[in-house]
Protein backbone atom coordinates (compact mmCIF):
# COMPACT_ATOMS: atom_id res chain seq x y z
CA UNK A 1 0.00 0.00 0.00
CA UNK A 2 1.01 3.70 -1.05
CA UNK A 3 1.54 6.06 1.86
CA UNK A 4 3.15 9.26 0.52
CA UNK A 5 3.47 10.24 -3.16
CA UNK A 6 6.10 12.74 -4.14
CA UNK A 7 7.06 13.72 -7.83
CA UNK A 8 6.58 15.91 -10.44
CA UNK A 9 3.43 16.13 -12.38
CA UNK A 10 3.16 14.98 -15.36
CA UNK A 11 -0.50 15.56 -16.34
CA UNK A 12 -3.66 17.24 -15.02
CA UNK A 13 -7.18 16.03 -15.88
CA UNK A 14 -9.64 18.26 -14.67
CA UNK A 15 -12.20 16.72 -16.27
CA UNK A 16 -11.78 13.48 -14.16
CA UNK A 17 -10.13 14.93 -11.12
CA UNK A 18 -6.70 13.02 -11.57
CA UNK A 19 -2.94 14.07 -11.52
CA UNK A 20 -0.36 11.80 -12.76
CA UNK A 21 2.46 12.16 -10.74
CA UNK A 22 6.02 11.15 -11.75
CA UNK A 23 8.31 9.13 -9.48
CA UNK A 24 12.10 8.56 -10.10
CA UNK A 25 14.36 6.63 -8.76
CA UNK A 26 17.84 7.09 -8.02
CA UNK A 27 18.28 5.96 -12.10
CA UNK A 28 16.28 8.06 -13.62
CA UNK A 29 14.12 5.00 -14.31
CA UNK A 30 10.63 5.85 -13.21
CA UNK A 31 6.63 4.95 -12.51
CA UNK A 32 3.90 7.53 -12.89
CA UNK A 33 0.63 7.02 -10.35
CA UNK A 34 -2.79 7.86 -11.55
CA UNK A 35 -4.20 10.03 -7.98
CA UNK A 36 -7.36 11.33 -7.55
CA UNK A 37 -7.27 14.55 -5.40
CA UNK A 38 -9.99 16.98 -4.48
CA UNK A 39 -10.68 19.87 -6.66
CA UNK A 40 -9.01 23.01 -4.69
CA UNK A 41 -5.66 20.83 -6.01
CA UNK A 42 -6.76 21.04 -9.50
CA UNK A 43 -6.85 24.75 -9.32
CA UNK A 44 -3.33 25.74 -10.30
CA UNK A 45 -3.21 26.54 -13.76
CA UNK A 46 0.70 25.56 -13.96
CA UNK A 47 0.48 22.42 -12.00
CA UNK A 48 1.90 20.38 -14.94
CA UNK A 49 5.89 20.43 -14.06
CA UNK A 50 5.36 21.07 -10.19
CA UNK A 51 6.81 18.88 -7.28
CA UNK A 52 3.87 17.43 -5.30
CA UNK A 53 3.93 15.71 -2.31
CA UNK A 54 0.71 13.85 -1.52
CA UNK A 55 -0.64 11.89 1.44
CA UNK A 56 -2.00 8.53 -0.40
CA UNK A 57 -5.01 6.64 0.52
CA UNK A 58 -5.84 3.42 -1.47
CA UNK A 59 -8.98 2.55 -2.01
CA UNK A 60 -9.12 -1.36 -3.57
CA UNK A 61 -11.99 -2.94 -5.19
CA UNK A 62 -13.02 -6.10 -6.89
CA UNK A 63 -11.88 -4.60 -10.23
CA UNK A 64 -9.63 -2.20 -9.62
CA UNK A 65 -6.54 -0.22 -6.79
CA UNK A 66 -7.08 3.18 -6.51
CA UNK A 67 -5.27 6.14 -5.07
CA UNK A 68 -6.65 9.27 -3.42
CA UNK A 69 -4.12 12.29 -2.99
CA UNK A 70 -4.15 14.97 0.00
CA UNK A 71 -1.85 17.99 0.52
CA UNK A 72 -2.20 17.21 4.75
CA UNK A 73 -2.12 13.38 6.65
CA UNK A 74 -5.12 14.96 8.37
CA UNK A 75 -7.14 15.34 5.08
CA UNK A 76 -6.27 11.65 3.98
CA UNK A 77 -7.77 10.64 7.64
CA UNK A 78 -10.84 12.60 7.60
CA UNK A 79 -11.31 11.10 3.91
CA UNK A 80 -11.32 7.65 5.42
CA UNK A 81 -13.48 8.68 8.04
CA UNK A 82 -16.14 10.22 5.97
CA UNK A 83 -15.96 6.28 3.92
CA UNK A 84 -17.14 4.95 7.16
CA UNK A 85 -20.58 6.70 6.77
CA UNK A 86 -23.34 5.02 5.53
CA UNK A 87 -24.13 5.99 2.32
CA UNK A 88 -20.90 7.65 1.03
CA UNK A 89 -18.17 5.69 -0.98
CA UNK A 90 -14.96 7.82 -2.24
CA UNK A 91 -16.13 9.95 -5.21
CA UNK A 92 -18.58 11.92 -2.50
CA UNK A 93 -16.02 12.17 0.08
CA UNK A 94 -13.75 13.54 -2.22
CA UNK A 95 -17.12 16.33 -3.02
CA UNK A 96 -17.17 16.84 0.08
CA UNK A 97 -13.78 17.71 0.64
CA UNK A 98 -13.34 19.63 -2.57
CA UNK A 99 -16.56 21.67 -1.26
CA UNK A 100 -14.67 22.75 2.00
CA UNK A 101 -10.97 23.21 -0.19
CA UNK A 102 -9.43 20.91 2.68
CA UNK A 103 -10.79 23.19 5.86
CA UNK A 104 -13.08 20.62 7.06
CA UNK A 105 -13.74 23.21 10.27
CA UNK A 106 -15.28 25.26 7.94
CA UNK A 107 -17.93 22.87 6.10
CA UNK A 108 -21.50 23.36 6.50
CA UNK A 109 -24.91 21.47 5.73
CA UNK A 110 -25.19 23.64 2.59
CA UNK A 111 -21.96 22.33 1.34
CA UNK A 112 -22.59 18.99 1.90
CA UNK A 113 -26.06 19.13 0.26
CA UNK A 114 -24.78 20.67 -2.44
CA UNK A 115 -22.43 17.42 -3.33
CA UNK A 116 -23.59 15.58 -6.23
CA UNK A 117 -24.89 12.52 -4.89
CA UNK A 118 -25.54 13.22 -1.28
CA UNK A 119 -29.37 13.79 -0.07
CA UNK A 120 -30.37 15.16 3.22
CA UNK A 121 -30.15 12.15 5.34
CA UNK A 122 -26.33 11.31 3.82
CA UNK A 123 -25.80 15.30 4.43
CA UNK A 124 -26.86 15.19 7.97
CA UNK A 125 -24.72 11.55 8.65
CA UNK A 126 -21.78 13.46 6.93
CA UNK A 127 -22.06 16.82 9.59
CA UNK A 128 -22.33 14.48 12.12
CA UNK A 129 -19.55 12.38 11.52
CA UNK A 130 -17.13 15.65 11.13
CA UNK A 131 -18.75 17.19 14.27
CA UNK A 132 -17.36 13.76 16.05
CA UNK A 133 -14.25 14.16 15.10
CA UNK A 134 -13.67 17.74 15.86
CA UNK A 135 -14.74 17.13 19.27
CA UNK A 136 -11.97 14.77 20.09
Amino acid sequence: MLGLVQGTVLKCDTISGVLFVEVLSDSNHGVAYEVFVPNYLLDYSDIEGRWVSLWIFSFVTDTAILFYGFSSYEEKVYFGELLKVKGVGPKVALGVLSACGGDVKALTYNDVLAVRGVGKVVAQRIINKINSLLVV
